[in-house]
């Protein structure tokens, strides 16, 4: 259920446990997504924390590993546009 996690902004923000992992697949219209920016980033009192980017490989995956326990956004960039 999407909305349960979606915060006032509708932002996606996912509670995670201490050296948890973000794993996926960017996609668009089924297609995996090669050259996408993605980057993590974790709030922590008023400020926003860009902890790390990836760029897709061909097949659009992405993962973070080691993470600390709280609450992160993704931010998707393709090509200089958001998606």
């Amino acid at each position: 259920d999407r909305a349960k996690y979606q915060d006032a902004d509708g932002l996606l923000r996912i509670p995670l446990q201490p050296a948890a992992v973000i794993i996926g697949r960017y996609l668009k219209k089924g297609q995996p997504v090669s050259g996408a920016e993605l980057y993590v980033s974790a709030k922590s009192s008023a400020m926003l924390e860009i902890f790390d980017r990836i760029i897709t490989p061909r097949d659009g995956s992405f993962k973070w590993t080691g993470l600390a326990e709280g609450s992160y956004s993704l931010t998707i960039s393709a090509r200089g546009n958001n998606f």
